[in-house]
């Protein structure tokens, strides 16, 4: 069953015809890149949110994983919006882990 699961990727909820008026917004593109520039200010200021807000793990794996996050949201949202792909798997798992996370930090 499970060789038969991942041998298709999962399907888009998103209709295909949907594809070229969002990403012409020019807005929406830009939104996924949201999660990097935190990402990139855990970076930057790591060791002040250290001091600050600690966190049970280092700001700077957390800041690479919202770097990544970016990267992964960019990839489901407008590299394959409309289309199947396992980039929606793989931005969907990523983003409950980093939910999660900032669960244990709140």
């Amino acid at each position: 069953r499970l060789a038969r699961a991942l041998s298709s990727p999962p399907k888009t909820s998103v209709p295909y015809t949907w594809r070229q008026p969002v990403i012409e917004t020019g807005y929406y593109p830009l939104s996924c890149v949201a999660y990097s520039i935190i990402g990139l200010y855990c970076l930057r200021h790591h060791a002040v949110l250290k001091t600050h807000m600690p966190i049970p793990w280092s700001w700077q794996m957390e800041g690479w994983l919202l770097v990544v996050q970016g990267m992964a949201s960019f990839s489901a949202d407008v590299y394959a919006l409309g289309v199947d792909s396992w980039f929606h798997l793989f931005d969907m798992v990523l983003a409950t882990c980093l939910t999660v996370s900032f669960g244990v930090i709140v």
